[in-house]
């Protein structure tokens, strides 16, 4: 990918930024036609989202060619709009494909009305997916109506966190996940943190897969779920939605690596199904054994899963995602039986420091 022609300037306004990705397409002369299937908004909560989103935008116009507005927040900013503009062009099969790139800083009052910034840029007639980095907005956030779909982070990254005003270092993960909850019936939510586990539930769930194992699936007794915060709550709250597990026979840790245990017992006979991750990030072991003997050993290799990966995995879904939405809730009710409290923040005011919305 290059970028062949960039407009940029601070303290700007919508209709010069219109004008700009009309100038540079002319510009570039008559092979220039937009390639498009889709606009991506990006609502980032600070400068540090807005930049791990930027860098995964690496690659993505050739798999999803359209127009990406980048949107980051700055209560502070002197001026009310800063934008920078890309015409961007690659190679496909053989003919070229260009997109838009829009990267807009803006200023408190602009903030406030943010849908007024975006809707004069999206395309027509094409689908609109608008990402929400690092936290998910309420249900209500004046973007929503205007999306085809909904990409979230789970409920927050630690290292995105801490640069939102004021500082947030803690969350309160049951209303982050009730804020999710509200947000999955407005409408079809892409979590990212959701995808990028996607493995090591397909491991899980095919260890349960050779005949002489199956009887054990209707009979766990405990789960175990160790794994980065918020990701564990996630895959605890799969795992009860799908096995019908008691409250008290899950256990749920924050761990810098996944380690995933079922217990089983049937006519007499103990099983134990695990799987876990190594910490290279693109591998995961899963074995079986019934009465402590190992009868099941399954390795599963993948490349490293960027941003970019995750992002690109959920830009090609489009539905409601029920298993999602399922284990979402539990994750949410698990978390309130627990009390497992982070911070001082309720997730409203959480979510209303980082969106501002009218």
């Amino acid at each position: 990918m290059s970028r062949t022609e960039i407009w940029s300037v601070k303290d700007t306004s919508l209709p010069e930024i219109y004008t700009a990705v009309q100038n540079l397409r002319a510009r570039a002369g008559h092979d220039a036609i937009r390639t498009s299937v889709m606009t991506l908004v990006v609502v980032a909560a600070n400068e540090r989202a807005a930049i791990r989103a930027k860098e995964a935008m690496t690659n993505l116009g050739v798999r999803h060619p359209g127009r990406t507005i980048i949107l980051s927040c700055h209560p502070k900013m002197v001026t009310e709009l800063d934008a920078e503009v890309s015409l961007c062009e690659a190679d496909s099969d053989m003919k070229k494909l260009w997109w838009d790139e829009i990267f807009i800083s803006v200023g408190k009052n602009t903030c406030e009305h943010i849908g007024s910034v975006v809707e004069p840029l999206l395309l027509p007639d094409l689908p609109i997916a608008i990402w929400f980095t690092p936290i998910p907005p309420p249900s209500d956030h004046p973007l929503i109506d205007m999306a085809n779909t909904v990409i979230v982070d789970g409920i927050g990254h630690k290292q995105e966190l801490a640069g939102i005003e004021p500082p947030l270092a803690g969350v309160v993960p049951a209303d982050q996940l009730d804020m999710l909850v509200q947000l999955c019936r407005a409408k079809p939510v892409l979590d990212l943190s959701w995808i990028a586990w996607s493995h090591l539930r397909e491991l899980v769930a095919s260890l349960f897969d050779p005949p002489e194992v199956r009887k054990f699936v209707k009979h766990i007794q405990s789960a175990s779920v160790e794994a980065p915060h918020p990701s564990a709550l996630l895959l605890a709250g799969w795992l009860w939605d799908r096995l019908n597990l008691e409250l008290n026979s899950i256990h749920v840790a924050d761990a810098p690596e996944a380690v995933v245990v079922l217990e089983s017992m049937y006519a007499g006979q103990s099983a134990q199904f695990k799987v876990t991750s190594d910490p290279s990030g693109h591998e995961l072991y899963g074995e079986v054994r019934v009465r402590g003997q190992q009868v099941i050993s399954d390795k599963v290799y993948f490349p490293p899963q960027s941003l970019s990966w995750t992002l690109t995995k959920a830009l090609s879904l489009s539905d409601h995602d029920r298993i999602y939405e399922r284990a979402l809730i539990q994750a949410r009710d698990l978390s309130i039986a627990m009390g497992r409290v982070w911070g001082t923040f309720t997730g409203a005011q959480r979510n209303q420091a980082a969106y501002t919305s009218s």
